[in-house]
C-alpha cells in the first residue's frame, strides 16, 4: 500500500533542520521542540530566541494541518498530537479549540514577528510567535481611520475655527498698520510740500528785490 504524502505547508521552511545546541544532544534538541510546540498550543503566544522559533513553527504547522484535515479519529493524527504535546491536555484543545478555528483558513497558522535588538550587549535576535485568532492585542498595531469618529470631527472643527480666528487677528493687525503707514506718509509728504512752497516764495522775493535795484551787499560794495 502506497503511502500518502502529507499536505504541502502553508509557509516557507528551510530545506533542512537547524541543529539546536544542547548538553543533551539530539534527545534535548526533541525535548526543547516539544517544550517550545506545547507552550505554543498552550498559550497561542510565545516569545524566543529566532531561530528556535522559526524551528518550531514548522511543527506546529505540521501538527495543526493534520489536526483539521484528518481529525481525532484519525490515528496516526493522534500518535503525532501524542507525541508532540506532552501535556495531554493540549491534546483535547488542539481537536475541540483550534481546529474549529482554523477550519476554513487558507493560509499560515501562525505568525512570527522580530524583536528590537537590545544594545549594548551581545547580540541575540528574537521573535515572537503566536497563533492567529488569539486573544491579546495585535502584535502590529492596526491603524483604524478614526477620522470621521464624532470626537474627532469637533475637534478638526475647534481647529479650523482657531486657526480663522487667528488669520482674523493677523490680518487685523496688518490693516491698523498699514493705516498708520499710510497717515505718516501723508503727513511727510505735506511737510515736504510747503516746505518746497517756501523755498519757491523767498526765490521769488529775491528776484524782486534784484530788479529793483540789486542787493545790499552789492551797493555797499560799490560805493
Amino acid at each position: 500500500m502506497a503511502r500518502s504524502v502529507p499536505p504541502r505547508l502553508k509557509f516557507q521552511i528551510l530545506p533542512k533542520i537547524r541543529n539546536l545546541s544542547t548538553p543533551e544532544g539530539p534527545l534535548g534538541r526533541i525535548k526543547q521542540l516539544q517544550k517550545l510546540v506545547g507552550a505554543i498550543i498552550q498559550y497561542e503566544r510565545i516569545e524566543s530566541q529566532w531561530s528556535r522559533a522559526d524551528e518550531a513553527r514548522g511543527y506546529v504547522e505540521r501538527l495543526i494541518q493534520e489536526a483539521v484535515q484528518n481529525g481525532p479519529n484519525h490515528k496516526p493524527t493522534m500518535e503525532l498530537a501524542n507525541y508532540w504535546l506532552v501535556d495531554k491536555d493540549l491534546v483535547h484543545k488542539l481537536f475541540k479549540v483550534l481546529v474549529p478555528r482554523f477550519q476554513n483558513y487558507t493560509r499560515a497558522y501562525t505568525s512570527m514577528f522580530p524583536l528590537p535588538l537590545k544594545m549594548p550587549g551581545r547580540v541575540n535576535y528574537k521573535a515572537v510567535l503566536e497563533l492567529k485568532g488569539n486573544a491579546y492585542p495585535h502584535v502590529v498595531p492596526h491603524h483604524h481611520d478614526n477620522h470621521h469618529t464624532l470626537l474627532n470631527q469637533l475637534l478638526s472643527a475647534a481647529n479650523d475655527e482657531y486657526r480663522q480666528q487667528k488669520l482674523a487677528e493677523k490680518l487685523s493687525a496688518l490693516n491698523i498698520s498699514m493705516a498708520q503707514f499710510g497717515d505718516e506718509d501723508k503727513a511727510t509728504g505735506d511737510a515736504y510740500s510747503g516746505a518746497e512752497e517756501d523755498g519757491k516764495g523767498r526765490t521769488a522775493a529775491d528776484d524782486n528785490e534784484e530788479a529793483a535795484g540789486g542787493s545790499p551787499d552789492k551797493t555797499t560794495t560799490a560805493a
